[in-house]
């Protein structure tokens, strides 16, 4: 026997105005941490030092020859 689904009829969503509006990059550097910068910069390298080892033959106007380590500064 199929029941019938409840109707949704309140209001969804913010319900208040904000405050102090700020952008993505914000929000983001708010909850970073500097482990996570670190574990980033560390991940990010390592897979670009695999990458480029896995390649026998690099084209010579290949990005990956032009390839420097990141920072945690950047």
């Amino acid at each position: 026997c199929a029941g019938q689904r409840e109707q949704f009829v309140e209001n969804c969503g913010p319900q208040n105005e904000a405050q102090n509006e700020t952008n993505c990059a914000k929000v983001f550097k708010m909850l970073s941490t500097d482990e996570l910068t670190d574990i980033t910069v560390r991940e990010t390298n390592t897979y670009a030092e695999q990458k480029i080892r896995a390649r026998s033959l690099i084209p010579f106007l290949s990005r990956m020859r032009d390839w420097k380590p990141v920072t945690a500064d950047e």
